[in-house]
């Protein structure tokens, strides 16, 4: 037989045994993982870290095309780079909340002030 069918044929045997559960998990978490990417990408103001996460969103199309008839995570060596590129997704959108939420505090804080220098000049008129 034909070594690369025979890769594809286990794979799908063993998606077959895990069930319904194993494959929604899959997909939910490659579902999340594209879609923090994609807020990541969309609310990146550093250009540096919009390449970083389009270079991990790129490696994850091209581990899951590739992935799709062979199972890599069961690999480690294959597991370790999917991990890294998911931990350096959550590490800049945890970066990005966080500039975010300091804005919204400056923005409030700006606000504030604005609005009780405008009460005192209407308290003065």
């Amino acid at each position: 037989s034909i070594p690369a069918f025979s890769a594809v044929t286990i794979n799908l045997s063993t998606m077959k045994k895990s069930g319904e559960g194993d494959a929604a998990a899959i997909t939910i978490t490659m579902t999340s993982i594209f879609a923090t990417g994609g807020r990541v990408y969309t609310h990146a103001k550093d250009r540096n870290d919009r390449h970083i996460v389009l270079f991990c969103m790129l490696a994850f199309v091209t581990y899951y095309t590739h992935g799709f008839m062979n199972n890599f995570l069961d690999i480690d060596k294959a597991a370790v780079p999917f991990w890294l590129y998911v931990a350096m997704i959550v590490s800049l959108d945890i970066k990005i909340r966080n500039i975010e939420k300091q804005n919204a505090e400056r923005q409030s804080v700006d606000n504030k002030e604005l609005d009780t220098a405008d009460s005192k000049i209407d308290s003065s008129i």
